[in-house]
């Protein structure tokens, strides 16, 4: 019984340290998304793809998008071919789905799967979130190699916005003038 309290503790320890502290929000260049980045990590902008990590790399969030044109309606046919692509991709590097779920991203349904990845260094636990919002597909991937990783990552994705957030006030700044 002892041991297993010493476990927990220990464990819940280990998730609370790793949670990240977020320092900045940062914005797709045409204002396509906005996610709270850690301090400490980077945040890189290429055509059609931003990568999230920490500073040596070894944890990343991919973020691929691309513009989908003269689609009608939600786009969820797309989303389940998407989420079907990602699957096969990952089996074809000794990876298993071993967990689908239907979830939202910012209020958009979005398709979450989880995958183990067999590697040379072990186990990998990884996560792909697939989804279609005002013409554009979406396909968010993460992957580490340990659950804690993962689900710090997911937390980056969790704070996921659409539109852009309002920046807080600063300390003094008054929003009304004074007429003299």
């Amino acid at each position: 019984m002892n041991r297993q309290i010493l476990f927990f503790a220990a464990f819940f320890s280990l998730v609370i340290s790793a949670a990240p502290s977020f320092a900045e929000v940062h914005g797709e260049e045409r204002g396509l998304f906005w996610l709270d980045v850690p301090e400490g990590w980077f945040w890189r902008q290429e055509k059609g793809r931003v990568t999230v990590s920490e500073l040596d790399g070894s944890d990343k969030i991919l973020i691929r998008f691309e513009e989908v044109e003269g689609l009608e309606g939600s786009g969820r046919d797309l989303v389940f071919e998407a989420r079907d692509d990602r699957r096969r991709e990952v089996a074809g590097r000794r990876g298993k789905s071993v967990m689908r779920a239907e979830r939202r991203i910012d209020g958009v349904f979005a398709l979450q799967t989880g995958f183990l990845i067999l590697s040379s260094g072990g186990m990998r636990q990884a996560t792909s979130l697939v989804f279609f919002h005002k013409g554009y597909l979406f396909d968010v991937y993460l992957e580490a190699p340990r659950e804690v990783f993962r689900i710090e990552m997911e937390r980056i994705v969790d704070t996921w916005r659409f539109e852009k957030p309002e920046e807080p006030e600063e300390e003094g700044s008054s929003s009304s003038t004074s007429k003299g």
